[in-house]
């Protein structure tokens, strides 16, 4: 494993990479945490371009948490406010 600023830092923008937001936080963690990660993550790995935010993986719970999909929500709102190309945070 490394950081998304260690894979930038190696590769620049010539490989696209998908992710870093764990999907994890998106079950547990207060709506906060996930738009600071999303910041976070645009900031490092879209800075270039050649990145999606995205989760780390897949929910796996036959039925979502309703904090889940508040965090999935905040995810999605923060990347439609911020994701376009060039990058403003």
């Amino acid at each position: 494993d490394i950081t998304l600023a260690e894979f930038r830092r190696r590769v620049g923008n010539r490989i696209a990479i998908k992710g870093n937001i764990q999907i994890g936080d998106l079950y547990a963690a207060p709506k906060e945490k996930i738009i600071e990660a999303c910041r976070e993550a645009i900031g490092v790995g879209g800075r270039d371009g050649a990145f999606i935010l995205a989760p780390t993986a897949s929910p796996h719970w036959p039925r979502l948490p309703e904090r889940t999909w508040e965090n999935y929500k905040a995810m999605i709102d923060f990347a439609l406010d911020h994701g376009e190309y060039p990058i403003r945070l």
